[in-house]
């Protein structure tokens, strides 16, 4: 399944608990900040799996593939909306794992 290390690009505030995320590589995240707290130009991992992975820090998703289309999936996390250049099967249940990245820009 598909990982990413991007950069947030822009945080746009949908709620006083919920950030939308726009990240470099075509991809959005909406994310609670109660357990995700990110700054624009920081660096964050977006892993994708079919099955719910140990993870320390950040938040996980679940949702289901709802729509795809010119290689971008959307996906519906209980009303929290998921962009990603992927092709997944629509209809099927993934979870979406975001956490800061610890991997260094290239300068």
């Amino acid at each position: 399944m598909p990982s990413w290390v991007v950069d947030v690009l822009r945080i746009h505030k949908l709620t006083d608990s919920i950030d939308r995320l726009v990240l470099a590589d075509d991809l959005l995240v909406d994310v609670p900040t109660q357990f995700l707290k990110v700054g624009e130009n920081e660096r964050i991992s977006v892993d994708i799996s079919e099955a719910k992975t140990a993870y320390t820090g950040g938040v996980c998703l679940c949702g289901i593939v709802y729509a795809n289309g010119d290689g971008v999936a959307l996906v519906s996390c209980g009303g929290l909306l998921c962009r990603v250049p992927a092709v997944l099967e629509n209809r099927q249940m993934v979870f979406v794992s975001v956490n800061k990245s610890r991997r260094r820009r290239r300068e």
